[in-house]
């Protein structure tokens, strides 16, 4: 059940569909493939991932960047919750990161409607600032 099985360095890691192939395949691999429950994760690391750019103070973040570290998230709970994550199958990319100030990458819709939600949570979606209120001193203080 090693990592070694499998060449994870023929994969284009920037490439979205052909590394969440390869996931695929090593989870099958392992004997971790649940179709559901890796939705279900991927649901859940993309929610956290969010938050962590949040409080991170982004307003935004490239697609390529932001799919990239999901799956990075995914392939971490996958083999922790199926207790196989070892030295030999941590993530294989590492030293392939896409560029998170690519601006000629568009932006991640995922983060921009969770920020959008965020806002309409907190009551600060499409509302009109408040002006200054004026406050008369009086001599009387």
């Amino acid at each position: 059940m090693a990592s070694s099985a499998f060449d994870h360095s023929a994969v284009n890691a920037l490439n979205r569909d052909a590394r969440r192939a390869h996931m695929n395949a090593f989870f099958m691999h392992l004997g971790l493939w649940d179709s559901a429950k890796v939705a279900q994760t991927r649901e859940k690391c993309v929610e956290k991932y969010c938050q962590f750019l949040g409080e991170q103070g982004y307003t935004s973040i490239n697609q390529e960047y932001f799919e990239y570290q999901v799956d990075s998230l995914v392939w971490h709970n996958v083999l922790k919750r199926g207790k196989v994550l070892t030295k030999d199958n941590e993530w294989p990319w590492t030293d392939t990161v896409p560029n998170k100030q690519d601006l000629a990458t568009q932006p991640s819709s995922a983060y921009r409607e969770w920020l959008s939600r965020k806002s309409e949570v907190n009551g600060e979606g499409d509302r009109v600032p408040t002006p200054p209120r004026l406050i008369v001193l009086s001599d009387e203080l």
